[in-house]
């Protein structure tokens, strides 16, 4: 009987997923019948295959056919392709995950290879085969198997591929991931001779065939926190392959999870490699650091390393709305950083622009002359901010230097006179910043945050602005000459100093709209994909604003989340709407600092779409645990139901499900009370620092001790997963042509309480961790399926199955956390930071609460340093001296400029908000400077850091820049002047 395609993809996304999220799956099977067919295709409407997976520019559908009948695949042709040309292109033979089966053709174009060509198909310069494996039923890791069907029919389309297009038999380079990358192993292994290269992702295999590979180029990759395929998987393989004598290489991707081909598949040394694969000169077994997610600030600010991502997802099409399932708030601490690294993160094109050419009359000694003013543009430097929110009005004002109105040429025309002029400036705030005030009154429109602008100030004092005479002046008519018109350009330009504020005035909507389209790119960044924290798939979700509030000075937002259809083949015309999940906006708490809060409770109707999709479930073979191998074991099923004794099947498989949905429930533990913020000494760094000598403990979700590892306080907040309805299902059969038929089910309730930790291992690195908090309940009924007639099963027999999955349980629980995430600093700016220091469950969001982060001043050499400091408005302070072997500690909302004496003479850094800088000797030899701590030490004991120079015998690379020009800072120490 056809059934619908194993999600194993998404089972395999997260740590737990085999078990809570392996449980997710089935709706409710009755153990006396057979698994229900998929509604009828009137009852539900979908969008047809085309809608919800349209083919990409270059890729084309094809059809194989043979003896069992026509079989869809896709074809990616690159650029400048030319079948009747001579030349031959390079081809990519892709192999699909799991999820990906079936029978429609377009499914594999959806996850890894496809939708990183899609993105950027000018970079891909060969053919790409997209075969698809229509075994929807077996087992995940075997369905790319090279003696299985569909691995004999992906060569034979290979084969077509290589007869039909311009293509170079010499150079195949067959990949695939997960499913694909156990596929890649096998048939590579079984056909050697036919590749030119594999690189396999995210895959495993039989480290007993590999011998065979050891003259072909192969390149794997897998993450290091990949916990639905084991990176010991291609470990394994990978060093048969060197033990047979091969020169493979395996790139680790530090942190990756399951989906690393993300990372993979844009990687411009991979791209190059596969247009012509080469033997690598030795073994290599690598590591590399994941690229930082995508954190994205209100400001549209983006921290990025390495090369750019790329959007490389399916298309997406939305399933569900959750409301009230994020809020994120900004307290007086998190705006008061916020008006001091805007200076540095507003962009300069945001401040410059063109105004409209204006004409004007005038009269000179009885004559009268238009004068045309063309070609205008202005450009300002954002010299400070401060913001005001009150009554729902958000109230900005721009402290403005040098704005300069230029006025390329000017235009004197009379009866019998005229003149050119040109250019002219006016420059304003030349001595001390003018303010630009606007009211702006936010709201929610459309799941889109609309700026409505209410009034703008902005006046020229007298005494801070000036005029520039034209640069050159030509006149045509008798008596008119050009001192008399440049004069007279100048003068009039001071008396239309009204104007001049009414067109600085108009160019404010512009601003206001520039800033608005930052807000909407907010929208669809990927704030919380990257801080999900729960043991389920990750989800692709999309944010949208529901409703804000601004008033006493905070700003807090409610958003809601769409996620895409898990199928996009199968995505619902419209989607499913949950109204009331969180709280009201009314309702939130509004602490100082920065909160970010996410409902657990979206768990709930998220995997209820999982459920109502059929597509959570997992062959138990799948999942790799020992104890768990055993319920696939037919001699176990053998002594546990009667009518198998005599009679055992010759076939049996084991399917792990969910009949309904997750939930999440408060594990009765009483929340923490809020911590006290610490408060700034003062509003400028011109005081000594708050501290010396020892570190004050840190705050939240634990102290950290010398070990690096984080203590729970007692009474941690913690809650627990219920699985309403784990279904064990055996199937069996007498033969592979047979129809499976269900044997025996078992039918569960698990309860996983798990608790919150924040690790904090270093003075700067923050780990958010979901851990099992002791073991799971579980309890179990069974019946087995005996000439269609349904028998429970015995309370010992069913104590027996329950035991074994218990074992199974606890095995998985006790290979790592339920789930584990490196939160880095929200980045406003080059310089300033805002770092998580807590993370609690307050039902029903789960909070995670940022802060300002220190900055530490550390003296690990043998004198004492002498130093002086100051704010970004304020006068020098000081000066300072730290003692050897003693730590300063200043926390306040933005950078610190420092001024050191040593015996280089005077040292000028500007030091970012959550930094550690260490005044020591180089290792070069020669007198103490100031170098960038290496952030390994704990944070409760900084007067004794390990060492991390900035430069070799230089604390910094970067020498003297003013503060306004930041872009070019590699390092935390940026140099001021030497």
């Amino acid at each position: 009987m056809r059934r619908t395609a194993v999600n194993t993809r998404r089972i395999m996304a997260v740590p737990a997923l085999w078990a809570i999220l392996a449980t997710l799956g089935v709706p409710r099977m009755p153990v006396d019948a057979q698994p229900p067919a998929d509604p009828p295709a009137e009852e539900r409407e979908f969008l047809p295959v085309e809608q919800a997976i349209p083919l990409p520019p270059g890729f084309v559908e094809r059809v194989f056919r043979d003896e069992q009948g026509e079989h869809k695949y896709v074809v990616f042709l690159p650029r400048g392709y030319d079948a009747d040309a001579a030349r031959r292109w390079p081809v990519v033979m892709y192999l699909h995950g799991a999820s990906e089966r079936g029978r429609d053709g377009r499914l594999p174009i959806t996850v890894g290879l496809g939708p990183a060509i899609a993105a950027q198909p000018e970079r891909y310069p060969f053919i790409a085969v997209f075969p698809q494996c229509e075994d929807v039923d077996g087992p995940a890791r075997a369905g790319w198997l090279a003696d299985r069907p569909d691995a004999r029919r992906a060569l034979k389309i290979l084969d077509q591929v290589l007869r039909e297009d311009a293509a170079d038999p010499d150079r195949v380079v067959l990949t695939g991931w997960s499913m694909g990358g156990y596929g890649t192993w096998s048939i590579a292994a079984a056909h050697p001779r036919r590749f030119a290269a594999i690189v396999p992702v995210s895959g495993g295999g039989d480290p007993t065939i590999v011998r065979s590979l050891k003259n072909v180029p192969v390149w794997a990759f897998h993450g290091t926190r990949d916990f639905a395929v084991r990176a010991d998987e291609s470990r394994k393989l990978v060093q048969a392959l060197i033990d047979a004598g091969g020169r493979p290489r395996l790139t680790l991707i530090e942190g990756g999870d399951h989906d690393v081909w993300k990372q993979v598949y844009i990687r411009d040394d991979l791209i190059d490699w596969m247009q012509r694969p080469t033997p690598f000169e030795q073994p290599i077994v690598e590591t590399e650091p994941l690229p930082p997610p995508d954190w994205t600030t209100l400001f549209g600010q983006t921290a990025t390393v390495g090369r750019p991502t790329v959007d490389i997802h399916a298309p997406f099409i939305p399933a569900l709305r959750i409301h009230n399932a994020l809020y994120l708030h900004l307290g007086r601490e998190a705006l008061e950083v916020i008006e001091y690294a805007l200076p540095d993160v507003v962009s300069s094109q945001a401040l410059s622009g063109r105004v409209d050419d204006f004409t004007d009359v005038t009269f000179a000694e009885g004559r009268q002359f238009n004068i045309t003013f063309t070609g205008i543009g202005y450009s300002a430097t954002l010299h400070r901010v401060r913001l005001q929110l009150d009554d729902g009005i958000l109230t900005v004002h721009l402290g403005l230097r040098d704005v300069t109105l230029r006025i390329e040429t000017t235009y004197v025309v009379g009866a019998q006179h005229s003149a050119t002029a040109g250019p002219i400036e006016i420059v304003i705030g030349h001595q001390r910043p003018v303010w630009l005030s606007m009211a702006i009154r936010p709201r929610v429109q459309r799941r889109k945050i609309r700026l409505q602008l209410q009034s703008t100030r902005f006046s020229i004092p007298d005494d801070n602005w000036y005029v520039t005479a034209p640069a050159w002046v030509a006149v045509r008519g008798f008596g008119l000459t050009r001192q008399r018109v440049a004069n007279g350009l100048v003068q009039g330009l001071y008396g239309s100093k009204p104007r001049i504020e009414r067109q600085i005035i108009d160019a404010v909507p512009r601003f206001v709209e520039t800033l608005q389209q930052q807000l909407d790119a907010v929208g669809r960044s990927e704030f919380v994909a990257a801080f999900w924290p729960l043991p389920v798939y990750r989800p692709r979700l999309r944010v949208w604003p529901q409703a804000l509030r601004v008033d006493d000075g905070q700003f807090t937002l409610v958003m809601g989340i769409t996620a895409a259809a898990l199928r996009a083949d199968r995505a619902p015309r419209q989607p499913r709407e949950i109204e009331h999940l969180g709280l009201s906006i009314d309702r939130l708490p509004r602490p100082d600092h920065l909160v970010a809060g996410i409902a657990p409770g979206v768990i709930e109707p998220l995997t209820q779409m999982l459920v109502d999709e059929n597509l959570a479930r997992i062959d138990i073979r799948d999942v790799r645990q020992p104890e768990l191998d055993v319920l696939a074991d037919p001699d176990f099923w053998r002594s546990i139901i009667p009518a198998w004794k005599d009679r055992p099947p010759r076939l049996i498989r084991t399917e792990l499900s969910l009949q309904r949905a997750l939930r999440v429930q408060d594990a009765a533990v009483p929340p923490p009370k809020d911590a006290t913020a610490d408060v700034p000494a003062e509003n400028e760094s011109n005081a000594a620092p708050a501290a010396s000598g020892e570190h004050e403990p840190d705050e939240g979700g634990g102290s950290t001790g010398a070990t690096g590892t984080a203590t729970p306080h007692a009474g941690e907040a913690s809650f627990r997963f219920v699985a309403p309805s784990v279904v064990l299902t055996v199937f069996a059969r007498n033969d592979a042509e047979a129809p499976w038929t269900v044997a025996a089910a078992v039918d569960m309730t698990l309860q996983q309480p798990v608790s919150i930790r924040l690790l904090k291992p270093s003075f700067e690195r923050r780990i958010f961790r979901l851990d099992w908090a002791g073991p799971a309940r579980l309890t179990a009924r069974g019946r087995f399926l005996h000439d269609h007639t349904a028998t429970p099963l015995s309370p010992q027999a069913t104590e027996r199955v329950q035991r074994q999955f218990q074992r199974g349980w606890q095995q998985w629980t006790g290979t790592g956390p339920a789930s584990q995430l490196q939160i880095p600093d929200l980045k406003f700016g080059p310089y300033s930071a805002l770092r998580i220091e807590s993370a609690d469950w307050r039902p029903p969001y789960l909070r995670l609460g940022f802060e300002i982060p220190p900055i530490l001043l550390s003296n690990t050499s043998d004198q004492t340093l002498r130093y002086f400091t100051r704010g970004p408005y304020s006068d020098w302070g000081g000066p300072f001296e730290l003692p050897p072997g003693e730590t300063h500690r200043f926390r306040i909302p933005y950078p610190l400029i420092y001024r050191g004496e040593t015996e280089y003479g005077i040292e000028e850094y500007t030091l970012p908000m959550g930094s550690h800088s260490e005044f020591r000797r180089p290792r070069s030899g020669g007198p103490p400077r100031l170098f960038q701590a290496r952030d390994e030490s704990p944070a409760t004991q900084p007067s004794q850091p390990s060492e991390k120079p900035s430069g070799e015998g230089a604390p910094t690379a970067n020498r003297p820049a003013p503060r306004s020009d930041h872009h070019e800072a590699r390092h935390p120490l940026t140099s001021h002047a030497a």
